[in-house]
């Protein structure tokens, strides 16, 4: 079953809404984050024990991202064991992730979940994750990551709506709660289960008297030859010894023989000794990293063979050897980059940092510069609003006084821009926050200045005035 949830507030799930405005994430001060980790079992359910996995692995990935943004996450880890649970937390699948009370999957998918019944002695549809254009029943940690990061920087709002119950929830509980009746009501004693008395112990009389089958009446067959004794009387020693198949049934091969065995299998030692790692089983490295070449069949590169994603940063700049504004912008983004490279390679981006000099006009015009520094994420302005104010040092350069950028950052001015704010502005731009702009560019006034006097001091023929305006 596949449902949108969509965000045009016509959702008959109750759970997205329209994009509001004045809901969405603000950031100011110390941030809250508060993560709803929504399940109907982690003791049976291998969707919800794998889900709950990889959400620990995710935050792990995020947490160098979160420290530097100063957030406060608080993760919430329900399980949803009754009607009114579900109605409280207005579940519409399980398992579910929230975000600040936004689902990370705005697409309902669900599939029947082999472990409804032991659950609830029927079946019961569990979601299935939609990534990428793949289902899972396990997401990918790279999914959570991605879904946690969506909410927080796009476009995505919450609306609270009325909730119905899906018919799915419903009729779990329902039949959850015969079937713990059912199974309650047929733990009656039977004479050879489990008692507080062995049914072999002294009784006055016996549960194994007469029966067409006792447990304690001697077994036509034993382990390695006829017994004697009851299968109920303890036994002084097993000719056997423990194994995990009988010492009696054929083996084709000793256990601890040698094996011959394909190159794709364990040869250096015998089943019973430790094991050296096959050349084909699973290697430490994450199967998206190019892989050496198996002894088994090649690999011409990656053994997902995903296309890696492109991310190309660009960072201008007047000048790195005087300006502080310039250097310590430069230490803030290479800060930023190493917080964001689990969330990356997560995410499976390449990055390419390309840091120019803006030395000339014709360079300020190819990557229509505007104020010094910028950075730009595939073309897009970290920062939404231009600020500038007079830079002593790029003003000692040109010999012309010279506006460089002010960075604004929850409603404060820096000449150097925090970490935070470099990490937020990667993240908006990816997210769809930041837009790139456009309109037809013009070489500023001020970089005009700047360019004139630099060439006039280069070329010491400057008039006395600096060559900014006589």
């Amino acid at each position: 079953m596949t449902t949108s949830l969509k965000k045009d507030g016509n959702s008959d799930c109750g759970c997205c809404g329209s994009y509001d405005e004045t809901k969405v994430w603000t950031r100011t001060g110390i941030r809250k984050v508060d993560i709803d980790f929504l399940y109907l079992d982690l003791n049976i359910c291998e969707r919800c024990m794998a889900t709950d996995g990889t959400l620990n692995e995710a935050l792990n990935i995020l947490a160098p991202v979160f420290r530097v943004t100063n957030s406060t996450v608080n993760v919430n880890k329900v399980i949803i064991a009754t009607k009114e649970t579900a109605a409280q937390y207005r579940l519409i699948s399980s398992p579910t992730i929230r975000v600040n009370g936004m689902d990370i999957c705005c697409e309902l998918k669900e599939s029947a979940c082999k472990d409804g019944e032991s659950l609830c002695g029927d079946s019961v549809d569990c979601r299935v994750f939609v990534y990428e254009g793949k289902n899972y029943e396990q997401p990918p940690a790279a999914m959570i990551v991605d879904g946690i990061l969506r909410v927080l920087y796009g476009r995505i709002g919450f609306e609270e709506q009325t909730y119905t119950m899906p018919v799915n929830i419903k009729n779990y509980f329902e039949k959850r709660e015969m079937f713990m009746k059912t199974t309650s009501g047929n733990n009656t004693s039977s004479c050879c289960e489990s008692q507080t008395t062995p049914c072999c112990g002294p009784q006055k009389t016996s549960c194994c008297e007469p029966q067409a089958t006792s447990c304690c009446e001697p077994q036509e067959t034993s382990c390695c030859e006829p017994q004697t004794t009851s299968c109920c009387e303890p036994q002084e020693t097993s000719c056997c010894g423990p194994q995990t198949t009988s010492c009696c049934e054929p083996q084709t091969t000793s256990c601890c023989e040698p094996q011959t065995t394909s190159c794709c299998e364990p040869q250096t030692t015998s089943c019973c000794e430790p094991q050296t790692t096959s050349c084909c089983e699973p290697q430490e490295t994450s199967c998206c990293e190019p892989q050496a070449t198996s002894c088994c069949e090649p690999k011409a590169a990656s053994c997902c063979d995903v296309a890696k994603k492109k991310l190309d940063i660009d960072f201008l700049y007047l000048d790195l050897n005087t300006c502080e504004r310039c250097i310590a912008t430069g230490d803030t983004l290479d800060e930023a980059l190493i917080a964001l490279a689990p969330v990356f390679q997560s995410l499976n981006y390449e990055i390419n940092v390309n840091k120019v000099n803006i030395s000339s006009r014709e360079l300020a015009e190819q990557y229509r510069f505007i104020s010094s520094p910028t950075i730009r994420v595939n073309g897009v302005d970290i920062t939404a609003e231009l600020k500038e104010s007079t830079c002593g040092d790029c003003s000692s350069l040109s010999g012309c006084d010279t506006d460089c950028r002010v960075f604004v950052y929850e409603g404060k001015d820096y000449e150097q821009p925090p970490t935070a704010m470099i990490v937020d502005g990667i993240m908006r731009v990816l997210y769809g926050g930041l837009e790139k702009n456009d309109t037809p560019y013009t070489l500023p006034e001020n970089l005009e200045k700047f360019f004139t006097g630099v060439e006039a001091a280069s070329s010491s023929s400057d008039c006395g005035c600096g060559s900014c305006g006589c």
